[in-house]
């Protein structure tokens, strides 16, 4: 069953890309930097943290009540899950992982997005339907009712 263009909503999606060091920061919140025959380096702390690409644009269709069908298809009864459903082939590169912003900003820290601001993340892809595909997305704690 197609699902109508007016019943879409803006949204936007990051995925995941590598990883990236997590630096000291000050007391105002910015970066520390040293300086090294006169060049300024920033202070890393020799950690890492999961690092998003720009956040894309899209439309889609977002269902937050699972019906039976749909639970018994990816096997799960809770209502921390949602349903994505947008044109065939709109997003080809959403995976298990990326983020979705659907109500909250999109925040930045160090410099670079933030996936915990995100309202959910992929856990499945149903793209055997052939004018759809499908998303199984899990509601994230990290997400604000703010518009992006």
């Amino acid at each position: 069953m197609r699902t109508q263009y007016r019943n879409r909503q803006k949204m936007w999606y990051s995925c995941p890309d590598g990883d990236a060091p997590i630096y000291e920061l000050d007391e105002n919140g910015d970066i520390k930097y040293i300086e090294c025959d006169g060049e300024k380096i920033p202070v890393m702390t020799g950690e890492t943290e999961p690092a998003y690409s720009e956040p894309v644009e899209f439309r889609g269709s977002i269902h937050s009540q699972l019906e039976d069908a749909i639970m018994r298809a990816w096997g799960s009864d809770s209502k921390n899950y949602a349903i994505l459903v947008v044109a065939k082939n709109a997003i080809p590169n959403l995976k298990n992982g990326c983020r979705i912003w659907r109500k909250s900003k999109i925040e930045r820290k160090n410099g670079r997005v933030d996936g915990a601001s995100a309202d959910y993340e992929v856990s499945g892809v149903l793209d055997e339907e052939l004018n759809e595909d499908s998303y199984y997305l899990k509601k994230l704690d990290g997400g604000s009712d703010e518009e992006g």
